[in-house]
């Protein structure tokens, strides 16, 4: 039996595995950037067919700052519940790795897992950020739509 020692071992385990943790950052990035495509797409879909309502909003008063707000207020809140529940969800998953992985129970602890981290804090203040991004351009084309145009053609 060879004697091993513990701090060599868990340092090669770190190193082997941080290649393993680079491509998950880079894969969660990649899921960030498709998903602000995505509500972006799903934006200027809504948009589009909400075109009618937001013109009558517009001849009824409406400023075209109001309705700015309104579509940026929404990808707002729609990027607020998908950052919390992917948060949610993410230590939903680790948790339940654990619990199915038996072998790593002494290297991760489940208060580990349950604990919000500030890297965490920044995450959903940067996926709020991208979501208000990805509602600008859908927001300007609402600001900026033709009343009459939009009108004349009645649905």
């Amino acid at each position: 039996i060879i004697a091993t020692n513990p701090a060599y071992q868990i340092t090669r385990l770190s190193q082997s595995l941080g290649f393993g943790r680079d491509i998950l950052i880079a894969l969660g990035a990649g899921i960030v950037f498709l998903s602000c495509f995505m509500l972006f797409l799903n934006l200027g879909a809504s948009l589009s067919a909400r075109r009618y309502d937001l013109a009558v909003l517009r001849v009824l008063g409406a400023r075209s700052r109001t309705l700015w707000l309104t579509i940026v207020s929404e990808g707002m809140f729609i990027g607020m519940i998908g950052t919390v529940s992917g948060i949610v969800a993410g230590h939903g998953i680790a948790f339940a790795a654990v619990v199915m992985l038996s072998g790593i129970e002494g290297l991760v602890t489940f208060e580990d897992i349950l604990r919000f981290r500030w890297p965490e804090v920044i995450i959903a203040f940067a996926g709020i950020a991208a979501s208000i991004a990805a509602a600008m351009i859908p927001a300007l084309t609402a600001a900026r739509t033709d009343i009459a145009s939009i009108l004349a053609r009645a649905r």
